[in-house]
């Protein structure tokens, strides 16, 4: 068996929750014939399980990949903490992006867009305020999607004061709104 077969097989019983099956495809075909170049291989089965909606299998996937020696990416840990998000799990959001700081790879935009989108949804606008402003302290600039995010979550909680003044700070910063 191949060990893109095997990771069909493995993705199989990662969503149905199998990770004993799972663990066991791994060590017998994957884990002795991964090599550095298998990153993208990694990488699949993580984004796979993140599609799913199935953010314990991604970082089940994750941490398998770094105990065969290979490094994740920042595109890597942010299809598991959007996965994460998308099930309202920040908790586990949050755990993944203390990892990724711990690994020593540099959050991006979307990491951080992600989560502060996620903490809007769920109507906890302080969080999404904190991580919102985290992101400017960090050193990236909040896109046209974070204000939307912030300004959206402050008026369905019927804070017009917050709302106009993300606004305000989104013109201040030259973002442009793409409707009004």
């Amino acid at each position: 068996l191949g060990v893109n077969a095997c990771s069909k097989l493995i993705l199989k019983d990662l969503l149905a929750g199998d990770t004993a099956s799972a663990a066991q495809w791994w060590e017998s075909v994957v884990a002795p014939s991964l090599s550095s170049a298998d990153t993208s291989f990694c990488n699949s089965l993580v984004h796979a399980c993140a599609q799913a909606g199935n953010p314990v299998a991604a970082g089940w996937c994750v941490e398998r990949m770094i105990k065969c020696g290979l490094q994740p990416n920042a595109l890597t840990l942010n299809a598991v903490i959007g996965a994460c998000a998308r099930v309202g799990d920040m908790a586990l959001a949050i755990k993944w992006f203390d990892e990724m700081q711990e690994k020593e790879i540099k959050p991006n935009g979307i990491t951080y867009n992600t989560i502060i989108k996620a903490y809007a949804q769920a109507h906890d606008t302080r969080k999404a305020e904190q991580w919102l402003n985290r992101m400017q302290e960090d050193g990236f600039t909040p896109c046209i999607a974070t204000y939307t995010a912030i300004i959206d979550a402050m008026a369905k909680a019927s804070n017009a004061q917050k709302a106009e003044h993300w606004f305000r700070h989104m013109q201040q910063l030259g973002v442009q709104a793409d409707a009004v």
